[in-house]
């Protein structure tokens, strides 16, 4: 194959910003470990007490222990934040306040009244991170109040921080999503950033009991959907066709959620277009376990 001298020049500039090394494909943070896929949006959609907190929390986990086990390499991951929005910005869910201080992220808890302003000022902080990725010795023009501002707004302090991720992932989750007015305008904020995960290293998380509470520009953007037992065919029709998932063959993803046990759940990737069903028993198992201590 003939290879024009345009295409060596845009290769040659692609591969600087493979070297910059920040990440802005959807693909997976950690294959054998996590379901979640870096610059993502991910729908957990099953009816009330069906486990959709514990599997994200459990997704939540993991990344923060592969956070703190990369944290002093030349490469760290970079997840220094999660947003946990919900209606009264407080912490409320019994599973959440049990399992939050095994993930050593920081997670501010904010309402939905302030969800917009609090992420607009927070990308706003990321952009000017990034500058100062790209071009360290801007550090040596900023005075000390700016320094200190985008270390506290950004949880990382960018003075001390010797090997300065190259990319910073914010993890938002939504509780309690469903028909909430920041999604119903198809021009609003959470709308148009959907489109823009990428270039915003964010990771959305979102719970809900029915796919009509999440607004179509999402769904149209949407990477994962986790759907618990116990919808009809009807429903279950209706979840395949309202998102991205719907270019997926739905006699196929019909087929699997039938075989679908107590404690099972469907995973659907619309990245690399398969269905896997997540097993999550045996948590059920340990915690009923009679044993003393649990060997891991």
């Amino acid at each position: 194959m003939l290879v024009s001298q345009t295409d060596y020049l845009i290769a040659e500039r692609l591969k600087l910003k493979k070297k910059v090394g920040r990440k802005s494909a959807i693909e997976p943070i950690d294959e054998n470990e996590l379901n979640l896929f870096y610059n993502s949006i991910n729908i957990a959609i099953g009816k009330q007490g069906n486990g959709k907190t514990l599997l994200f929390l459990r997704e939540l986990i993991n990344i923060s222990a592969l956070e703190e086990e990369f944290k002093d390499s030349p490469n760290p991951l970079g997840f220094h934040l999660i947003f946990y929005v919900n209606q009264s910005g407080e912490i409320n869910d019994e599973t959440f306040k049990m399992l939050q201080d095994l993930i050593s992220i920081p997670i501010v808890v904010i309402n939905y009244d302030q969800a917009e302003d609090t992420i607009t000022g927070l990308l706003d902080y990321k952009q000017e991170y990034y500058k100062l990725i790209d071009q360290p010795d801007l550090i040596g023009q900023w005075d000390n109040e700016k320094i200190n501002v985008i270390s506290e707004a950004l949880a990382i302090d960018i003075k001390k921080t010797k090997n300065k991720p190259k990319t910073l992932h914010t993890i938002i989750y939504f509780e309690d999503s469903a028909n909430q007015s920041i999604f119903k305008r198809n021009d609003s904020f959470f709308n148009k950033i959907a489109f823009a995960c990428r270039h915003n290293n964010t990771i959305f998380l979102f719970c809900v009991q029915k796919m009509a509470g999440i607004s179509k520009p999402i769904l149209s953007q949407v990477t994962s959907v986790f759907i618990y037992p116990g919808y009809s065919p009807q429903e279950l029709s209706y979840i395949h066709r309202m998102s991205a998932i719907s270019g997926l063959d739905y006699h196929e993803l019909k087929s699997v959620y039938k075989a679908l046990k107590q404690y099972n759940l469907l995973n659907v990737n619309t990245v690399i277009q398969n269905f896997k069903i997540i097993d999550l028993s045996h948590i059920s198992k340990l915690v009923n376990s009679k044993r003393g201590k649990i060997r891991v």
